[in-house]
Formats: C-alpha cells, structure tokens, sequence
C-alpha cells in the first residue's frame, strides 16, 4: 500500500488572513444583511417552507407507490378507490396509511393544507368576538368595529346562501275544505 504525501502549497499563494475584530462594535449583526421585506423572509413563507421540507424527507421513506397510496386517500378516495388507481389491494392501501411512515405523511399533507388555506370563517368569527369581548371595556370602538365585522360575516353567508338577497319566509296557506267557510277580511 502506498501512501500520498498531502501537497502543501507556498505560503506565496495563500490568501491572507484578515485580523479578526477586537470589539463587538466591529461586526454587524446577521440582521442587518436580510431584507426585512423579502418574502422568503416572512415567518409564514418560512413556516411553509419548513413543512414542505418535512413532506419531502417523509416521502424519501417510502416507496414512490405507498406515497401514491397516501396521496390518494389525502384526496378523498377510500382504501377501494385508492386500491384500484395505484393497482394493489384495499388491505395493502390501509397498512401503508396507518403505517407509522404513511400516518405521518398524511398528518403533514393535511396540515400543509390547512396552513395554505388559512382561517375559515368559525375561526375568523371567534377572533372577531374575541377582539369585541376584550376590548368592550378599553376601547369601545374596536369593539363596536369587531361586532360590525361579525355582522358583515352574517351578510355574506346570508347572500351566499340566499343570492336573490331577499328573505325567503313562507306563508301558511289555509286551505277551505268547507263551502260554509268563507275568507274574510282578516285572512288576507
């Protein structure tokens, strides 16, 4: 066996060294070289980032085919479903998502989602009343704002629900089943 001598080079084409500083004041905090108002730099962007990198790694424990499975019962089909597109057994579809691997993959394919789309409206709805209760007593107009933003929350579900925006209220009718009863003023 033959052993390399390591290759020194002349200290003529080394780089130099700069001294480091002596006082702290000297270097500037890592904060002063990020931009504040980069988007990657938002904890939100930062938070995304973060758990795409763990559905990454998690699907690196997988065969391409399980993470398939996992994707499709994340979609919405069930284990039969998911059976048939993949081309394996129902049986097979259910050990790999409550498999530990194939769990965890699915709880992290849900939580992105939930963090993609954000608050939904009970949690807007809870805020909001949250705001209103805390604030009844220091600052009553971000209170009466806060409720104000409730019932704009109330008009918009009534107008998707109702797009004609009228109220629907229906009417009993009377039926008159004998001749001998007559409508009167007061039924109309």
């Amino acid at each position: 066996m033959r052993i390399r001598k390591r290759r020194s080079t002349p200290a003529a084409t080394t780089t130099p060294h700069l001294p480091f500083p002596d006082e702290d004041e000297d270097v500037l905090p890592l904060q002063e070289f990020l931009d504040k108002n980069h988007p990657s730099n938002d904890i939100y962007m930062r938070s995304v980032d973060h758990v795409q990198r763990q559905i990454m790694s998690q699907t690196a424990l997988l065969r391409p085919k399980q993470v398939q499975m996992v994707k499709c019962v994340f979609n919405g089909l069930n284990y039969t479903e998911s059976a048939l597109k993949v081309g394996c057994s129902p049986s097979t579809v259910s050990k790999v998502v409550q498999s530990q691997n194939g769990a965890r993959l699915l709880k992290l394919l849900q939580y992105h989602l939930n963090l993609l789309q954000g608050a939904n409206t009970a949690q807007r709805r809870n805020m909001a009343w949250r705001i209103a209760v805390d604030n009844e007593q220091t600052d009553p107009k971000v209170s009466l704002q806060a409720i104000k933003t409730l019932e704009d929350i109330d008009n918009r579900e009534f107008k998707e629900k109702n797009p004609q925006g009228a109220a629907v209220i229906t009417m009993p009718t009377v039926v008159y089943a004998n001749e001998n009863l007559t409508p009167t003023v007061l039924d109309q």
